[in-house]
C-alpha cells in the first residue's frame, strides 16, 4: 500500500499559503492540496484538532502542522537528508 500523502490546506490567494507550497516543492515532498473557504475553515480546522484558526495547515495522519513557518520546518524534517539550502554567504 502506498503511503498517504500529507494534505496542505490553503486559501486560494495567500502569500503564507504560497510559502508552504514552495516548501513542499523545494524539498520534493508529494502532497495533496485542498482549499477551504474563509469562515468555514475555522470549523473544519477544529474538526481536525487544530489549535489555531488560520491557514495554511498540513494534515499528515494525526499530525496537524499550523502556519507557514512551522510547515517550512516540518518540510525540512521530512526531507530526511535531501534538504536543499539557500545559504547565501558573502564571498
Amino acid at each position: 500500500m502506498a503511503p498517504i500523502k500529507p494534505v496542505l490546506v490553503v486559501f486560494g490567494i495567500s502569500h503564507f499559503c504560497e510559502k508552504a507550497r514552495w516548501a513542499f516543492d523545494w524539498h520534493g515532498i508529494s502532497y495533496t492540496e485542498i482549499g477551504w473557504p474563509p469562515g468555514l475553515h475555522r470549523a473544519l480546522l477544529r474538526q481536525h484538532g487544530a489549535k489555531g484558526s488560520s491557514l495554511p495547515v498540513v494534515l499528515d495522519g494525526d499530525l496537524v502542522v499550523e502556519g507557514s513557518g512551522a510547515i517550512i520546518d516540518w518540510a525540512e524534517s521530512k526531507a530526511q537528508g535531501r534538504t536543499r539550502s539557500l545559504n547565501f554567504t558573502n564571498r
